[in-house]
């Protein structure tokens, strides 16, 4: 299974705009920043214009077996940052702040009687360091191994 998401999306109100003008970094004059939400005409922050996911999956009598990959591309963001005094010294442009990033995870089950489960998943499998917010960074190698118990039904 695959899947592709093209986001052509364009912000038409801002917060960031009209009263509470752009800011404007001294470092970067004339390139207008959103500090707290994105300009008008700027792309949503947080929103890559290219995303995707490809799973393959294996199942084969009482076991089964999946792998995932995932990707998205740079997005618009904001580091929400300023100076001791309130102002915009420490903001940067917006555009592409966000680094795009992939990630792999593995997951594989087996079934030894009708209603148990034994299950692992292994997230981020090559453990990649990646954002998948900035500032917020994701888990590297993460592991879960556990028990499901279904009740009644068949």
């Amino acid at each position: 299974m695959a899947s592709y998401t093209y986001l052509d999306a364009e912000v038409t109100k801002s917060l960031s705009g009209g009263v509470l003008s752009p800011a404007i970094n001294p470092t970067f004059p004339g390139i207008p920043i959103g500090q707290f939400s994105p300009l008008v005409g700027a792309r949503p922050f947080r929103r890559p214009p290219h995303s995707g996911s490809l799973m393959v999956a294996y199942s084969k009598g009482p076991a089964d077996l999946a792998v995932s990959a995932f990707f998205s591309g740079k997005r618009d963001g904001s580091t929400f940052l300023d100076d001791e005094f309130f102002g915009y010294s420490l903001l940067l442009p917006n555009k592409d702040l966000e680094a795009g990033y992939q990630k792999v995870d593995l997951s594989a089950g087996y079934r030894p009687i009708k209603h148990l489960r034994a299950f692992i998943s292994i997230e981020n499998l090559f453990d990649k360091d990646y954002d998948a917010s900035f500032g917020f960074p994701a888990l590297g190698l993460a592991a879960r191994a556990g028990v499901t118990v279904s009740l009644g039904g068949d």
